[in-house]
């Protein structure tokens, strides 16, 4: 070509021998994925980015841990899960992230377990504000009754509430709260045993007989760029 392309640009062919420059085409750019361990903080997209695809899960709950009698035994509920599409954005923008924490399972006989933390990703695209919000799972309760309810789910596109678990007095209690991006706890009746945390992202952990219960997964939040 006789004159110079634009930064970024590359070189493509009509096919007749005629070169020019030209824009490469829209796609992904990146993902970055944002974890316990990287908490909450400032995120802005890389230059050229103008598309976002989060998904935000909230942290599970922790199972309760009931005495060798015959008490309701509660897995941890999981946390929400949001996906939202959000466009336009630029590099300018400093948008903020939390991730939720898991919740711990309950340490002493009749003890509830903690409950997950919400996780979030928040947003300003001119006068528009943008949050999407996965709620944190209830832990076990204490020997109660009452259900251990799951994580809200508000904003985005895409919303799935946490799963509830159900307090249940006996054996072969059900299990803990399963999240879009990972598993609850099992649970047994097998008194003094090692009871499983949630594994992966937003899930329960399972309530135990005389020992420490099982933890909730913590939650995540991921973050796909598209130019």
């Amino acid at each position: 070509p006789a004159a110079d392309g634009a930064s970024g640009e590359f070189l493509k062919t009509d096919g007749s021998t005629n070169l020019s420059f030209g824009s490469a085409a829209a796609g992904l750019n990146r993902q970055v994925v944002y974890t316990a361990g990287s908490g909450a903080g400032g995120y802005s997209p890389e230059a050229g980015v103008t598309k976002l695809i989060v998904i935000v899960q909230g942290g599970g709950g922790g199972g309760n841990r009931h005495d060798s009698g015959n008490n309701y035994r509660h897995g941890g509920a999981s946390g929400g899960y949001v996906m939202g599409f959000i466009s336009p954005v630029t590099s300018s923008e400093t948008m903020t992230v939390i991730v939720g924490s898991a919740g711990a399972g309950a340490t002493s006989d009749n003890g509830g377990g903690g409950s997950g933390t919400v996780s979030s990703f928040a947003s300003v695209t001119g006068t528009s504000f943008t949050t999407l919000s996965g709620g944190g799972g209830t832990g076990g309760g204490t020997v109660s009754d009452v259900s251990p309810a799951g994580g809200t789910a508000t904003g985005g596109d895409l919303r799935v509430v946490g799963q509830t678990t159900t307090a249940w007095q006996g054996n072969s209690a059900p299990g803990s709260g399963e999240s879009l991006l990972g598993h609850g706890g099992s649970n047994n009746e097998v008194a003094n045993t090692t009871y499983p945390n949630g594994t992966g992202y937003g899930a329960g952990g399972a309530w135990s007989n005389g020992v420490t219960a099982g933890d909730g997964s913590p939650g995540i939040v991921i973050i796909q760029e598209y130019k």
